[in-house]
């Protein structure tokens, strides 16, 4: 076959001539099923006359020429697909990283939790594009645990970009995207329908997708399924972003991080981050981030009025001033020690200033020692929003150490509990606190969330619902009963449940924190609910 024509071969530059252009295009449509569109030829011009620099050809006719001789995994053709498909990538992608998770990571891990009896793994792929990557980990675990069905999978991708995370949930791929699949796998788990290939149903379900930007969003959460992970995989998301943020997105990493989890980045990405509690580590030609259990350890006596107030709170000492003003109006019960006050939910970003966003439900203190208690209650806000769980429950241990339990500070310990994956120890925390003050809104949401973790998804659809019951104007329990119902199949009342929360969110104040967020503004959890109905809207659910 004439691959070049004579207009071409006669250049010495990459410039090809109109002709050898639309085979180009017909080339690429045969290899990968991509229509080369208008507004991408300009795109696909540039990166030939870079190839043809970088990789040392001639001519575009040369170029040409290898291109149709190539396999699908050719530096020439990866290069020229990925300048003009942002986001397309495929399965089991980059090899050496597939076979160090084969071979030594899973095996691992496996042994050992089926050794302690607990037999379940939580992995995590931030920046997911259409679900390939997580799909890959899915298909891997049915090959390497023929119990599956006994294991408690927790396996979820996000993104910030909407229509990839619709994809995923379709699970629908060129056969492009399967390029580096062995036949067996590919014939076990895909079946092609129309001119695409269907990733099984049963695989589908073994994994979840939702919206995460991480420059901007909280984790370690239990709200975002963030907490007590095992690995997770941000592979050539960083090349992308500022040193500065991608800083601050790996210590938050360290965070979401068991002890001893791991951290597996791409190839491409440039490591220059210091004091992020995470030790690299290599393992032939694979290089990886295992958290460090003593980096993030502190002083085990914990302050607890070593804390700084700015002029969103100062309490009063003296007992004296406006009480009223510290008084809840919807008629619940009033906790006997203070939180703070309402008006600490302000977060608009100021600096040394610690977001609250708690809630009060008694008046100011006057007696000394109930000063401390304030004093440790802000303490124990400053834990939680940087996320420092273990130090929150050991401060919560210390302060309540021979005194009366609170169900306020109960409430933090449930949380840090959960966020730190000990979910039997964070229900009875849950319960203990109802016990002492059952019109908790709050508390009903982490007994739910911590439900649903465990697989108990009839009692956390009763918390949730307990929630709403307490106050039906709720955003985040209106949004995590959505999921739920989405999760058990009952697809309209859950996007209707996840439009009332947006509705919700969207007359709060766009600049103040919903309660117990670390930080999430009504303006943020609006645009994360519109995200989050685009997906699983357009998917059909």
């Amino acid at each position: 076959m004439n691959i070049c024509s004579e207009a071409s071969s006669r250049k010495s530059t990459s410039e090809l001539s109109p002709e050898d252009e639309g085979f180009l295009h017909q080339f690429i449509l045969q290899r990968t099923g991509i229509l080369i569109q208008h507004h991408q030829q300009s795109k696909l011009r540039s990166k030939l006359q870079e190839l043809c620099l970088t990789l040392g050809y001639s001519s575009s006719c040369d170029l040409l020429k290898s291109l149709y001789s190539s396999d699908n995994k050719s530096p020439e053709l990866e290069s020229l697909i990925a300048s003009i498909t942002i986001g397309e990538s495929y399965f089991f992608r980059d090899g050496q990283q597939f076979d160090w998770l084969q071979y030594e990571y899973f095996p691992d891990i496996i042994h050992r939790r089926r050794r302690s009896g607990n037999l379940s793994l939580r992995v995590w792929s931030a920046g997911s594009s259409a679900g390939q990557e997580i799909y890959s980990i899915a298909i891997l675990l049915r090959e390497l645990l023929p119990d599956i069905d006994d294991w408690d999978l927790h396996l979820f991708g996000t993104d910030i970009n909407a229509p990839a995370l619709t994809s995923a949930q379709r699970g629908q791929y060129r056969e492009w995207s399967l390029r580096g699949m062995s036949d067996r796998l590919r014939a076990k788990y895909f079946c092609p329908v129309n001119e695409l290939f269907e990733l099984r149903h049963d695989v589908r379900q073994q994994v979840k997708f939702h919206y995460l930007n991480l420059a901007e969003d909280v984790f370690p959460s239990i709200l975002s399924k963030t907490n007590a992970l095992d690995l997770i995989l941000c592979r050539n998301v960083f090349i992308y972003l500022a040193p500065e943020t991608s800083q601050e997105i790996v210590c938050k990493f360290a965070n979401c991080l068991k002890p001893d989890g791991q951290l597996l980045l791409g190839a491409v990405d440039t490591v220059r981050w210091k004091d992020t509690g995470l030790n690299q580590i290599r393992s032939g030609d694979v290089l990886f981030y295992r958290k460090n259990k003593q980096a993030l350890s502190t002083d085990s006596r914990i302050q607890l009025i070593d804390f700084q107030l700015d002029s969103c709170y100062q309490p009063d000492v003296d007992g004296e001033g406006d009480r009223e003003s510290h008084i809840e109006s919807d008629g619940q019960n009033q906790d006997s020690v203070s939180a703070l006050p309402q008006d600490t939910q302000n977060c608009v970003p100021q600096k040394n200033n610690l977001r609250l966003a708690e809630k009060t439900f008694s008046t100011a203190p006057a007696r000394i020692e109930d000063n401390l208690i304030i004093a440790n209650n802000i303490t124990i806000l400053n834990l939680y929003q940087k996320g420092r769980w273990q130090e929150l429950v050991s401060a919560v241990d210390t302060f309540q150490a021979g005194k009366d339990q609170n169900a306020s500070l109960l409430g933090y310990k449930a949380r840090a509990l959960a966020n730190l994956g000990q979910l039997e120890q964070s229900e009875r925390v849950c319960r203990e606190s109802i016990g002492l003050n059952p019109n908790d809104k709050h508390i009903y949401l982490v007994q739910g969330l911590v439900r649903m973790e465990k697989g108990q998804l009839e009692k956390a659809e009763a918390s949730f619902r307990k929630a709403l019951y307490l106050d039906r104007y709720y955003p985040e329990s209106h949004y995590r009963l959505g999921l739920l119902l989405i999760t058990n199949g009952q697809s309209k009342k859950g996007i209707k449940s996840l439009e009332q929360a947006l509705l919700l969110a969207e007359r709060g104040d766009q600049r103040k924190c919903l309660e117990y967020t670390q930080g999430i503004t009504y303006q943020h959890f609006a645009r994360m609910l519109r995200q989050e109905l685009s997906i699983f809207g357009n998917t059909g659910i």
